[in-house]
């Protein structure tokens, strides 16, 4: 069977955030140059100028949204950010050429705390496992009973 690529969804990465907007900023990403610039997906790390971090110490916010392609001369985009108090699923970030181990501890130095994740395709509780770790197969089903 053929594995479906689907796209990130907005706030993917999130997992818990403080109340009201305290961990959420709107920041401008900048307009498409001399050339043309790739769609950004959530859970990309993004520095104070919203350009995608290429070090660990550039890292200022984790995008929340996916922002277009763009051609040359399309004006900047505001995008929503998560910027503090937050905790997020590693996941669904998205490194680029950072090294995690390095991105992670940024991120902490932000008051955001990155938590080891599963993908959701992924997710098996353990009641479908037995006492070894193996799955669990459904019984088959009887006859229904008969009404009273």
């Amino acid at each position: 069977m053929a594995r479906a690529n689907q796209e990130k969804w907005f706030a993917d990465a999130l997992v818990s955030y403080a109340q009201g907007y305290r961990s959420f900023e709107a920041v401008n990403i900048p307009a498409a140059g001399n050339a043309a610039t790739p769609a950004m997906q959530p859970g990309m790390l993004l520095t104070a100028g919203g350009v995608i971090a290429a070090t660990d110490t550039t890292i200022q916010f984790v995008l929340l949204q996916s922002v277009p392609a763009r051609s040359v001369g399309t004006p900047a985009i505001p995008a929503l950010v998560l910027a503090r108090d937050a905790e997020v699923n590693d996941a669904y970030l998205l490194y680029g050429g950072v090294a995690v181990g390095a991105a992670n501890t940024r991120l902490s130095a932000l008051n955001i705390i990155v938590r080891p994740g599963v993908l959701a395709q992924s997710i098996v509780t353990a009641s479908m496992l037995d006492e070894e770790g193996r799955m669990i197969e459904e019984p088959p089903h009887g006859p229904e009973p008969a009404a009273i």
